[in-house]
């Protein structure tokens, strides 16, 4: 069996912290897997614990050992690098605001001068981080219409239903 021996008091109060506050939940439960160790809790209980397998406990371990209170924690740099540097997210984001409604020209353009090829998955997202917000564009033609004639419609069709009402009262 693979246990978490020696801790000093410093080590439990810290990992009590980690446990406690660390804004990351994997860090959290890492900690916290250390503690149980330390309790005399087997590895195949903080396995079924966490949902983990047993290697992931072992790494867990390994890293405690070798790093200490760092091993917990996860490196940054960690997933995909960005396609687009902040520069470019900028005057993406330009070319956003300056025509809204035509997400594909922006993706063309970003295509012809910079050679790159983004989805529009990605710019959304990018949009999304800079604080846009798409809504539904709703088309009046309330500025095109003839004002008299709309106004002889209304009349027109007030009149068409006073008489059908007059109608289905008859019957």
């Amino acid at each position: 069996m693979i246990y978490i021996n020696q801790l000093t008091a410093e080590e439990i109060i810290t990992l009590n912290e980690m446990h406690k506050n660390h804004p990351l939940y994997l860090s959290r439960r890492r900690a916290h897997s250390i503690l149980l160790s330390h309790q005399g809790i087997s590895v195949p209980m903080i396995c079924s614990t966490y949902a983990v397998c047993r290697q992931t406990v072992s790494t867990w371990f390994s890293k405690w050992e070798k790093l200490g209170i760092c091993g917990l924690v996860d490196n940054s740099g960690r997933g995909r690098p960005a396609v687009l540097s902040d520069n470019q997210k900028k005057g993406v984001i330009e070319q956003v605001k300056k025509s809204p409604r035509s997400l594909k020209s922006v993706l063309s353009n970003l295509e012809i001068e910079l050679g790159i090829t983004v989805s529009i998955d990605t710019l959304k997202h990018i949009c999304k981080q800079a604080g846009l917000v798409w809504k539904r564009v709703r088309k009046s033609l309330r500025t095109k219409r003839n004002q008299d004639d709309f106004e002889t419609s209304k009349d027109e069709l007030k009149e068409l239903i006073q008489q059908h009402k007059e109608n289905t009262i008859d019957l």
